[in-house]
């Protein structure tokens, strides 16, 4: 039997909430109706109730599109492949521009497939980490990423005297049931130099007034927390951490979203190979907005910067 559990807002704690926008349950096949809240105190809108954590893996097998990566897509993989190297770039030129000169080590927070730690190693030389509740994302190449620290588990997993350079949380705060808790933890894992990057979805963009309760950044029931740049700032700021900049849009490109949100619409089967529908893919990414389009309103994306306080 699923479990779920009441919540408060957790980004201030607080018990005051007002049914924002029922969803139902994406990319799984489970029939069920899932219940956002918006907090009346910072207006973080936040999942509740939710799965209780032991539960929430069931949400992520082996089939979960995101640890599929190019295979889902069959003969056209190589091509998807390549599409999310240009990502990886973009997030390692990423880390490159906020981090500081003297960088040497890299911790990313819900890595799931590596690539991006790949990809750093493969630019910069430097030590990484990634952690990861499911080793989904690369028990499968073990072999490709043997040179990364790869840890299944908690923080707490990680030695505390263990200090980054650098900490990137790239689509993972959603996900966090505790993301006051982590982010707390993370400054036993930091200096003053340390710098934080976050990209997580944005309530308030342009994709999620579009198809509402169709929204792929609601994700249930496996995201649990949504952002906007205020609320961010108000969690990083309770968890000992001073957001020094945040703009509205991200790595990824916001096309993604809008797409995924109009599969939801259709109910489509997401176990099944996406190769039949990779050209209107491709064609509907054409004739809309790209990447960099993004910069003059959210389209469903953001990204923070924060150092230690």
């Amino acid at each position: 039997m699923l479990r779920l559990e009441k919540v408060c807002c957790p980004t201030c704690g607080m018990d005051d909430p007002t049914s924002f926008q029922k969803t139902h349950t994406m990319m799984a096949s489970q029939v069920e109706i899932w219940n956002f809240d918006k907090c009346n105190y910072c207006s973080m809108v936040y999942l509740n109730p939710r799965v209780e954590e032991q539960d929430i893996e069931r949400y992520y097998r082996e089939d979960y599109l995101s640890y599929r990566g190019g295979s889902a897509w069959g003969k056209y993989k190589k091509l998807v492949d390549t599409d999310q190297l240009k990502v990886d770039k973009r997030r390692v030129a990423t880390l490159k521009k906020y981090s500081s000169s003297n960088l040497k080590s890299v911790l990313d927070v819900g890595c799931g497939k590596p690539t991006f730690l790949k990809e750093v190693q493969k630019e910069l030389s430097i030590e990484c980490t990634g952690i990861d509740f499911s080793d989904h994302g690369w028990s499968d190449e073990t072999e490709k990423y043997k040179s990364i620290n790869l840890e299944v588990g908690e923080l707490l997993n990680i030695p505390e005297e263990k200090k980054y350079d650098a900490i990137t949380m790239w689509q993972y705060m959603e996900h966090d049931y505790h993301p006051h808790v982590t982010l707390t933890k993370l400054l036993k894992h930091s200096h003053n130099e340390t710098r934080i990057i976050v990209e997580i979805p944005c309530i308030d963009s342009d994709t999620r007034k579009l198809h509402g309760a169709h929204w792929a950044g609601y994700h249930s029931p496996r995201h649990t927390g949504l952002f906007t740049p205020e609320t961010l700032k108000i969690l990083m700021d309770r968890s000992g951490w001073h957001m020094e900049e945040a703009y509205t849009y991200g790595t990824l490109d916001a096309y993604i979203l809008d797409w995924m949100s109009r599969m939801e619409k259709q109910n489509i089967d997401w176990t099944e190979s996406m190769e039949s529908r990779f050209v209107t893919f491709v064609l509907g990414k054409i004739v809309r907005p790209s990447y960099f389009w993004q910069k003059r309103s959210s389209k469903g994306f953001m990204t923070a910067i924060a150092r230690p306080k």
